[in-house]
């Protein structure tokens, strides 16, 4: 496999990719939790941060201590891989334009600064679009194919959502271990306090929590499973309070 990546003029994507974004996603996905699938009897399944990051430690629920030696998105590619498909497109759900042509007004001589782009589904692809300044993973683009029977959508906090077919999703759980162990894997993610919104913090303290009061807001965590459609795990507070320490802390020992 030569190939490993393109940029497109937004003009070429609207002529060749466009149609095929619609079949997959809703008009204009969200980087925030909305659900992004047209298709709702897809099943969906979330994974840590996304496809530009490696890599992941061996264990979320030890992850300052485990060695960083998983990709995440391994199984996604294989499974394209094995399929069949030769390039996935990455489309930027947030569009930023340069300062001067957004002053202008004129829609028609907006300059974007970031692209579409078709990359081969490797990990040496990913590795070298990165290095491409016209890509910025911070605008959270959809990842999809030709094929239209699958989609992944990146959020904002460290998470992305794939769908597909029943029978896409049955190659990827073949690649990724089996679905009971990429559902706990994100599970421990969770729970492990990996991700920005599992430690989210309640803005309606002004001292310190006692030995068994919950230190965290869960609103933003229970959009993210109520879209994705899974009951929210609870948190072990043993483990909350052996991490974070100094959120039980007396007030006589705050300077400590």
């Amino acid at each position: 496999m030569e190939f490993q990546y393109k940029r497109l003029t937004y003009a070429g994507f609207q002529t060749r990719w466009e149609s095929v974004r619609r079949r997959i996603f809703m008009e204009e996905p969200s980087s925030y939790f909305a659900f992004p699938f047209l298709n709702p009897s897809w099943e969906v399944l979330p994974i840590p941060n996304d496809p530009t990051r490696l890599p992941s430690p061996e264990s979320w629920l030890n992850y300052r201590t485990t060695p960083d030696v998983h990709d995440e998105y391994e199984p996604l590619f294989a499974t394209l891989r094995e399929r069949g498909v030769d390039t996935m497109i990455l489309w930027p759900v947030d569009q930023w334009l340069t300062a001067e042509s957004y002053a202008t007004g004129d829609p028609s001589k907006y300059e974007q600064t970031v692209f579409p782009f078709e990359v081969s589904p490797t990990r040496e692809a990913m590795d070298a679009v990165l290095m491409d300044k016209g890509f910025d993973a911070n605008q959270h683009p959809s990842y999809f194919s030709a094929e239209a029977d699958w989609g992944l959508q990146t959020f904002w906090d460290e998470v992305s959502v794939l769908a597909g077919t029943p029978d896409f999703m049955e190659c990827f759980y073949r690649h990724a271990g089996g679905r009971d162990t990429v559902r706990q894997r994100f599970i421990d993610y969770d729970v492990g306090a990996a991700w920005y919104f599992s430690h989210f913090p309640r803005t309606d303290k002004g001292r310190p929590y006692e030995p068994d009061e919950y230190p965290y807001d869960d609103a933003p965590r229970k959009k993210f499973y109520d879209m994705i459609g899974w009951d929210m795990p609870a948190y072990d507070m043993e483990q909350v309070k052996k991490r974070y320490p100094f959120l039980f802390r007396k007030p006589d020992d705050q300077r400590k």
